[in-house]
This record gives C-alpha cells, sequence and structure tokens, in this order.
C-alpha cells in the first residue's frame, strides 16, 4: 500500500508539472498572420523556405517571340504564410548601365519588394509580403521580373495568388 501511494503522489506530481509544461498559449496570442509579421523580412534567414513552393514560374520575353532564360517564381511558404518573387538564370546589370534583372513581389495592396542580380551571381529573391490564403486574405501577390540586354528587354509577371 505504500507503493501505491507513493505512485499516486508521483503521478499527482508528474500530472500537475505535465499540465503545466503543456498548457495551451493564452487566447490574447496573436496568430503568426495577424499583423503582417513576416512581411519584410528575409526568406532565408527567417527559415521561411524550410518548407517554400513555387506558385507559378514564368519565363521572361519580349512580346516579340524572342525569350530569356531568366524566370521568374513566386515562392510560397505554408507556414509563414507569406509570398515572396525569385529571378533565377538572370544576370547582373554591368557597372554604369541600366541593363540587367530584377525582381519584385507586389501585393494588391500596393505594398512591394524588389531586388537586382548581384555582380557574380545569376538569380536574386524578395524579401516577403504577407499571403495568408487561409484566411481570406485581401493581399494576394505576385511575381514580376525584367531583365534588360542591350539588344531586348525581357518581362513576365505571374497571376495573382
Amino acid at each position: 500500500m505504500v507503493r501505491f501511494r507513493k505512485g499516486v503522489i508521483v503521478l499527482g506530481i508528474a500530472a500537475a508539472f505535465g499540465a503545466t509544461a503543456f498548457a495551451a498559449p493564452a487566447a490574447s496570442a496573436a496568430p503568426r498572420w495577424a499583423s503582417n509579421y513576416w512581411t519584410g523580412k528575409n526568406p532565408d534567414t527567417s527559415g521561411c523556405t524550410n518548407d517554400a513552393r513555387t506558385i507559378y514560374s514564368r519565363q521572361l520575353g519580349d512580346g516579340n517571340g524572342h525569350v530569356s532564360s531568366a524566370t521568374i517564381q513566386l515562392r510560397y511558404s505554408p507556414y509563414c504564410k507569406a509570398a515572396w518573387a525569385k529571378l533565377v538564370n538572370g544576370w547582373p546589370a554591368d557597372p554604369g548601365s541600366n541593363e540587367g534583372c530584377k525582381v519584385v513581389v507586389r501585393r494588391e495592396d500596393g505594398r512591394a519588394y524588389s531586388a537586382v542580380v548581384d555582380p557574380g551571381d545569376t538569380s536574386a529573391y524578395t524579401l516577403m509580403v504577407d499571403d495568408d490564403q487561409t484566411h481570406n486574405s485581401l493581399y494576394a501577390s505576385r511575381a514580376e521580373g525584367r531583365c534588360d540586354s542591350n539588344v531586348y528587354t525581357y518581362t513576365n509577371s505571374t497571376p495573382y495568388y
């Protein structure tokens, strides 16, 4: 009987500690998406690339049949509920010129972030914008890209997501 009582006491203490350790967050805690938490943050350093997927991908062209090697992507993280734009297979601008590639993520409310391909690189990505698809967000996002060469200007954009 002594053993049983000790076991009951230990079990009671464990239950008390377990209930405290696993308590649900306070009802007043704001969800991740409530205040544009991820807007303006870097997708790589924030960890939002861990579950990211490419929603849309579009090759850039000049509208007259000439296509570029550059492609834009609208990337989305379901965990972060945020979107950003990425450009791959682009080229940097020559010093003192307007050539090179630029990518923009644009939200329907006008918030936008852009990035250019840096010297020695072929890709670029933007900071993130809030794009919560699970709570009927009014802020759908899209990717836009532009690459200028000394001959052609290649552009394209993805649909809003």
